[in-house]
């Protein structure tokens, strides 16, 4: 299988479970867990991607964490063409793929982790609002 398939796959078995491990992943693409953390560290994608009013766009995001809100699975990114922190909502991806070569991988860098995304919503007013705003 391809990576770009498997990052796509990962994406879709995340979107359908409330509790996803590594574990669990691996046996499903019959990879090893290895291979899933390493996807997962890689975890820079582009993404086709449709918004509330079906407006599609492209995206190139540092994943930081999926969420599970009742009844939607979103992703948390670093948007790197908002250059901002972003939902995406998992049902509106398109098409997931892995940037590959040197450009594919990132570091975190201050400012664009899950920790700075999470500290910025929890001091901003109206947190629960910021916390749902989607893409």
């Amino acid at each position: 299988m391809r990576r770009a398939d498997r990052l796509f796959q990962i994406v879709q078995l995340i979107r359908g479970r409330r509790l996803t491990t590594a574990a669990f992943l691996a046996q499903r693409l019959e990879v090893s867990e290895r291979t899933v953390y390493r996807d997962v560290a890689d975890h820079k994608l582009r993404l086709q991607y449709s918004d509330a009013q079906g407006q599609p766009s492209a995206r190139t995001v540092r994943p930081l964490g999926c969420f599970y809100w009742g009844k939607v699975w979103t992703l948390v990114a670093w948007c790197e063409v908002r250059q901002a922190f972003r939902s995406f909502r998992m049902d509106r991806m398109a098409e997931v793929q892995g940037v590959d070569g040197a450009g594919g991988t990132f570091r975190d860098e201050p400012g664009k982790t899950l920790a700075d995304f999470l500290r910025s919503v929890l001091h901003s007013e109206g947190h629960a609002q910021s916390l749902l705003y989607f893409e």
